[in-house]
């Protein structure tokens, strides 16, 4: 009887080490994202880019306050915000620079920042050009890195 506690003591934690592998995030899995992302927000693609964050993720912009400072968003806000700023006629530039990644040892959560450099140009002329500084806290959703809060401070 002691060795089937042993084997199923052992079963157990292979069991649930198996769990934990198939559902763990790498740097990796984390920078596709990120490159993904750039892509959806290069193609101007407001689904395919909120398609990374959770239902409930928490966006908050830390604008001037000539722009009305800081402010809190829902998913379905900024992606209306995209929506409605990408709908002007005007040729949009986004950049992203230095990127930084931080997996716990669990590979269940992560943190990743970088600087992303934004122009609005209209007639040929940079009527905008932005820098924001981001950060993102990311958990591991059976195993896909989903974005539970953005954080970004921009500057004019």
């Amino acid at each position: 009887m002691k060795y089937v506690k042993y084997g199923l003591a052992i079963i157990f934690v292979l069991v649930s080490y198996g769990i934990n592998a198939d559902t763990r995030i790498t740097e990796g899995d984390v920078l596709k994202m990120i490159n993904e992302m750039e892509q959806a927000v290069i193609s101007q693609d407001a689904d395919k880019l909120m398609s990374n964050f959770s239902k409930d993720a928490k966006i908050t912009l830390d604008m001037p306050t000539n722009m009305g400072g800081k402010m809190e968003v829902g998913v379905n806000k900024f992606k209306l915000m995209l929506k409605q700023s990408w709908a002007m006629p005007a040729k949009f530039t986004y950049e992203v620079k230095n990127i930084q990644i931080s997996v716990d040892p669990d590979g269940l959560h992560a943190t990743a920042s970088d600087i992303t450099i934004e122009t609005i140009e209209i007639n040929g002329k940079i009527v905008a050009s932005s820098r924001t500084e981001e950060r993102i806290e990311i958990i591991s959703k059976e195993g896909k890195p989903i974005i539970t809060s953005l954080y970004g401070k921009l500057a004019m």
